[in-house]
């Protein structure tokens, strides 16, 4: 895969964001063996994507790192269209809210997250939204196992931090994914849970290390990176 995207927005008032954007991709995906899924041929084929967008946020959070108060709500649409030279016509919205406040000080935080992902229209089955993909994504699943149309995750985390540079957190969640939202309601449930390790990397910005091990409903699996889940 090749991809160049770039986006660009403007403060409409305090806190309140929006702009476009412009993705352009060329892809080519195979199957390492033939599993009997019913994956489309035309899903196999080289393509090129090119989709103009809209992006808005809505951002109140004391920090950008490790917030303890206020919200960030966000939304990105991209529209994949023949008119600009693209292989496919397509729409894909990927629509998140996350609210964080202290519990017993800055000591203990509780954040929350929700969000949701769906596409329309000759989606390629690999772009499709799923279970634990980019940010927001929930903990405990191998990214791209569970996919379709629709994507929702509801998750919390409870975070802990020391006077130091140490803190933990412990995090569960629950996903669905369905063909449709009228469908959502017959949806198996994804549910997810696990403990993390946060590390302070420097001194003046709350940014952290972070070690998650999460169980999912069929695996478990360990995270290391730099950032918060959401």
């Amino acid at each position: 895969m090749d991809f160049a995207v770039g986006a660009a927005l403007a403060r409409l008032r305090p806190a309140l964001y929006a702009g476009a954007s412009l993705l352009w991709m060329r892809s080519e995906a195979k199957l390492q063996e033939d599993l009997g899924l019913g994956i489309p041929p035309q899903d196999l084929a080289k393509l090129q994507l090119v989709a103009p967008g809209l992006q808005a946020e809505y951002d109140t959070r004391d920090n950008d790192y490790w917030p303890r108060r206020g919200s960030l709500a966000t939304f990105k649409s991209n529209f994949f269209t023949s008119g600009l030279g693209s292989s496919r016509d397509f729409q894909r919205y990927v629509a998140a809210w996350s609210w964080y406040g202290e519990v017993r000080g800055p000591a203990l935080v509780l954040a929350t997250n929700l969000n949701a992902a769906w596409a329309a229209g000759d989606t390629p089955f690999w772009i499709l939204p799923s279970v634990g993909t980019g940010r927001n994504g929930l903990r405990g699943y191998t990214q791209g196992r569970y996919r379709d149309n629709l994507m929702t995750t509801a998750q919390a985390e409870l975070r802990a931090h020391t006077a130091g540079r140490w803190g933990g957190t412990i995090f569960g969640g629950l996903a669905y994914v369905a063909p449709s939202a009228g469908e959502l309601d017959r949806a198996s449930p994804l549910p997810a849970g696990g403990v993390g390790l946060r590390f302070r990397l420097t001194e003046r910005h709350p940014m952290h290390m972070r070690a998650d091990y999460a169980w999912g409903k069929n695996e478990s699996l360990f995270y290391f990176s730099v950032g918060e889940a959401f």
